[in-house]
């Protein structure tokens, strides 16, 4: 029987794509970067965040669009993904701190204007603060806390600032779900992970943890197929929180 639920929130709870082209674009050309913010630009930024697992990982994108504005991102596998991330390690930690001074610059400065370049998925508020009431409800993110917890209070989920597992929590996110059960004295069954990246779903489902993967977030067809084919249930548009209990309530 699922005892808490963990969110993923970039690509499950929030669409962060647009905030985090505008904060990627910022930290790459402080460090130098000569992309331009173009249609297509954002065209391929959008193609290549279903790679993405923390803000470094941006760096090689830019890289790549500055290189070739014609790199087709749609057509790549993760292990292209990979080894591009690879052949651009060089720089990688420079751009990590600078993406994140820069959100940080960009949410003080002007934090409606720096909210406003995200959006919340419809129907999400309703069934994070409904499993929150009814189980333990945690956010579980590789996105720092402090504009985890701005962005909550902003879009109306009431899931305290104790409750959020962010990037400065060290390790993978299976590895902070292992703590979690640790901590809360749960089998790792009774931990239901909500994630839109089918990688991270099929490692904690390794260590018998239950998981869904969202839809409407970042995932790609080929994960979603990749998870289809592992048995995982596939949160889609629709009635959110009716899908989320019908998954909770088939493992009691």
């Amino acid at each position: 029987m699922i005892r808490l639920v963990a969110f993923d929130f970039d690509g499950v709870l929030v669409d962060s794509a647009q905030e985090c082209y505008v904060t990627a674009l910022a930290a790459f050309r402080k460090l130098g970067g000569r992309l331009a913010d173009t249609p297509k630009a954002r065209r391929a930024f959008q193609a290549a965040r279903r790679f993405v697992l923390v803000g470094e990982d941006f760096w090689p994108v830019l890289e790549a669009i500055e290189a070739d504005p014609d790199v087709d991102f749609a057509r790549l596998a993760q292990a292209d993904f990979n080894r591009l991330k690879r052949r651009h390690a060089p720089g990688r930690q420079r751009f990590a701190n600078e993406f994140y001074h820069a959100r940080w610059r960009m949410m003080h400065g002007d934090f409606q204007k720096w909210a406003g370049l995200q959006a919340i998925y419809p129907g999400m508020q309703q069934a994070a603060n409904w499993a929150a009431r009814r189980w333990q409800a945690v956010i579980l993110t590789a996105k720092d806390k402090k504009s985890t917890v701005r962005l909550l209070g902003h879009f109306g989920i009431k899931i305290g600032p104790e409750r959020i597992i962010s990037k400065e929590s060290r390790g993978s996110k299976t590895a902070k779900l292992l703590r979690l059960a640790r901590q809360q004295r749960l089998r790792p069954g009774e931990i239901l992970l909500v994630e839109d990246m089918a990688a991270n779903a099929l490692a904690a489902r390794r260590f018998g943890f239950q998981v869904a993967l969202a839809a409407w977030g970042y995932a790609s067809q080929e994960q979603l197929r990749q998870a289809q084919a592992a048995g995982i249930p596939i949160l889609r548009n629709g009635n959110k929180r009716a899908q989320l209990e019908r998954i909770i309530r088939s493992t009691a």
